[in-house]
């Protein structure tokens, strides 16, 4: 099986690493993740702990798919809970998918991939799956825009370095909903994502008993890539497909273990 070789010429201090290539995650996931400490002469940021996540396309598209599975089924299927079908054909998808690239499949799967292939079928039949995150994907999600149009615009004319965006993707009504706000210095977006996160925590206590029967939002703050010719949502979509329900590249390979493709 192939293994990661990663040397890093940080100045910032590897301080853990974990090999999902080697040994995937029960359900399937598969990627190398870094976790550096930050060595900064600025107190505020000295010590401070960023996870870097690596992955290939393919293995992106399958943690992709299995997000937008859990917003719109209100499952968490990447952490065990929820129908034991999509538990079981994301693990061995993951497999599949581990096999092709030369690393080792998920655990308590099978190495061989015609048995693979079998049991992806029967269980894509069951629970329709090709349908199902075709039906996803053509939902538009409800994108609520908290900016004017000409302020979010990346332009020579109105690029006033907004670059920090929070992201929080819910359910409403089965309806994505993606509401999202760009700021100009980290400070004001780190600030509106502690306060994001805390509501949240709030509404979670407030709706313990299950009453509303919904999902948690999904929060995000990231630092878009600057572009003179696109949005700032249209340069994030590539980044972060999952929140618009994007499972174009998953759904093909999909297609193409049950025979469709």
């Amino acid at each position: 099986m192939g293994k990661l070789r990663y040397n890093s010429p940080s100045k910032h201090r590897l301080i853990r690493e974990y090999d999902y290539l080697s040994v995937p995650k029960p359900s399937g996931y598969a990627g190398y993740h870094l976790i550096y400490q930050y060595q900064d002469s600025d107190p505020l940021y000295h010590g401070r702990v960023v996870e870097i996540q690596l992955r290939s396309p393919l293995q992106h598209a399958w943690a992709t798919a299995i997000e937008v599975v859990d917003t719109f089924t209100r499952q968490s299927l990447k952490s065990g809970d929820g129908d034991e079908h999509w538990i079981d054909l994301f693990r061995l998808l993951g497999s599949l998918f581990s096999i092709r690239e030369g690393f080792s499949p998920a655990p308590d799967t099978s190495h061989n991939r015609q048995d693979l292939l079998r049991e992806i079928r029967r269980l894509s039949e069951i629970l329709n799956a090709v349908q199902c995150l075709e039906s996803f994907g053509e939902q538009d999600v409800r994108v609520i825009e908290r900016l004017r149009h000409d302020d979010y615009s990346y332009s020579r004319e109105h690029n006033a370095g907004r670059q920090y965006v929070l992201l929080e993707l819910s359910m409403r009504r089965n309806v994505p909903e993606l509401r999202w706000m760009a700021y100009r210095t980290y400070d004001e977006a780190s600030d509106a994502y502690d306060r994001a996160e805390e509501d949240e925590i709030l509404r979670l206590i407030k709706d313990e008993k299950g009453r509303d029967n919904e999902r948690g939002r999904e929060i995000v703050l990231i630092r878009a890539p600057t572009s003179e010719k696109s949005s700032i949502l249209d340069s994030i979509k590539p980044f972060y497909p999952n929140y618009f329900a994007d499972t174009r590249m998953f759904v093909a390979e999909l297609k193409e273990a049950v025979g469709q493709g």
